[in-house]
């Protein structure tokens, strides 16, 4: 039989205002057990749906439970884009795209064929 395992893998770039960025995180079975009350719109973009941005709403920090690389239970504390990060990674695991979470039509935007190509340089989004 399959084994059960939903595996992520998330690095963000390093930044020094940013706790946790620039770090490799391999998560697996991860699960979010705590996240704040208050949300926050950013911009997000996935290779499934190339050219396309949506403004989406996510929790400005996450708890997220998994087991790490060796089978140890490990707790990843995350807050701003790598919290936006892990969400978008786990609503992957559970069949969830960005434009599954766009509270109207409007907040999602086509971007200029040239920022296309830029986009991973020029804007902080997230790539799946």
């Amino acid at each position: 039989g399959g084994v059960p395992l939903r595996v992520i893998v998330v690095e963000t770039p390093e930044k020094e205002d940013e706790p946790g960025s620039g770090r490799l995180y391999t998560l697996v079975n991860p699960e979010i057990i705590r996240a704040s009350d208050v949300v926050e719109e950013g911009e997000e973009g996935c290779l499934s749906i190339p050219g396309w941005i949506g403004l989406i709403e996510r929790h400005v920090w996450v708890t997220v439970k998994g087991l790490d690389r060796s089978g140890r239970e490990v707790r990843v504390k995350a807050q701003n884009f790598l919290a936006r990060v892990l969400q978008h990674e786990i609503d992957h695991l559970n069949g969830v795209l960005f434009t599954d979470r766009l509270t109207s039509r409007e907040k999602l935007i086509k971007l200029p064929e040239k920022e296309e190509v830029e986009a991973g340089e020029s804007r902080e989004l997230v790539v799946a």
